[in-house]
């Protein structure tokens, strides 16, 4: 189903009623779960990404709707973070459309073009971290029970995790806590020994209004699986994304950062802005907007942090950004 029966179709992204509980475990893509689950807040999460949708240029929603609609989830999320920062963007006083033309000496083209006032000022790079660590086992798992666990109130933390070779299941996870009363000082210890991995944990506090917190309701710290800088991840990502293009536009990153395991502070990621100030400003980058879980199910989602520099023009403009904003002082 579509709004258009030409080129340029709107693709519905809802087609049926939901139908089960969200502990229940479908195959297919990311989006056809978060369909198919009947509670309230589901509900919600449909409405508030229905009205993203509508609001998408209509010229790329065909390819916008193939990549939301992909069983891989790295392309959902990261679907989603380009339409997200878009409208977060706009909100804040930034025309944001798609670029016509690749910037020179560039084989692709940007995420979207920034306005001020009337002219394009900026170029555009989305970027979304995932919780992913090389050469280890991908940790989907812990985000899919974290989905799971959406408005339960439950959270944990992890004192010892040891990995398997395979991914445990998420759902067997969830239906775990799930399990558990609210006793926060008794230590409960979960395997699963198809995929090798198990872990000791404690309750924290429940949440007591879960639809007013943060959905980051699975929480762990050891020596393996712990909160910690993710400064080097971080230099390298704003390195690879301020390589992209060269152009004649000064260059705005918009990078949402998911890697639970691997969350720097903010005071971090304005030292690695530091550190690395000579590259950026030689490459035209002109500030980056940061923001954490950004997930599909995630409504609270913070309006992402700018935090700017660079030359007199795109910094004037950039100043009229609405939201909250940082200078980042580059200069010795």
């Amino acid at each position: 189903m579509s709004e258009s029966g030409n080129s340029n179709t709107r693709h519905l992204l809802w087609n049926k009623a939901p139908s089960q509980s969200r502990c229940e475990h479908i195959s297919g893509p990311l989006l056809d779960w978060i369909e198919s689950v009947r509670e309230d807040e589901f509900q919600d999460i449909r409405k508030r990404l229905s009205e993203l949708w509508s609001r998408l240029p209509l010229e790329l929603c065909a390819e916008y709707y193939a990549r939301l609609k992909s069983r891989t989830e790295s392309d959902v999320h990261s679907a989603y973070s380009e339409i997200w920062y878009r409208e977060s963007l706009i909100d804040g006083g930034f025309g944001c459309e798609p670029p016509i033309a690749c910037p020179i000496q560039s084989n692709s083209k940007p995420d979207w073009n920034l306005s001020a006032h009337g002219g394009v000022f900026a170029i555009v790079e989305c970027c979304l971290i995932l919780d992913t660590t090389p050469d280890r086992v991908e940790r989907t798992w812990f985000a899919e029970a974290s989905r799971i666990l959406v408005g339960t109130g439950k959270r944990i933390w992890i004192y010892e995790l040891t990995e398997g070779k395979q991914q445990p299941s998420a759902r067997k996870l969830a239906q775990f806590i799930q399990s558990l009363n609210d006793d926060i000082h008794s230590t409960h210890r979960y395997e699963d020994n198809d995929s090798g991995w198990s872990m000791e944990f404690k309750l924290l506090p429940p949440i007591e209004n879960p639809d007013a917190s943060p959905r980051t309701l699975v929480a762990g710290r050891n020596h393996d699986f712990k909160f910690s800088a993710g400064t080097d991840r971080l230099s390298r990502v704003l390195d690879e994304k301020s390589r992209q293009h060269t152009a004649n536009l000064p260059v705005v990153i918009c990078l949402g950062w998911n890697d639970l395991a691997n969350r720097p502070e903010l005071s971090e990621v304005i030292k690695v802005l530091r550190i690395n100030k000579a590259q950026y400003i030689r490459r035209q980058v002109a500030g980056l907007f940061w923001t954490q879980e950004l997930y599909l199910w995630n409504p609270l989602v913070a309006q992402p942090v700018l935090l700017h520099w660079g030359g007199d023009s795109a910094k004037k403009l950039l100043a009229s950004w609405t939201g909250d904003s940082r200078d980042v002082l580059l200069d010795d």
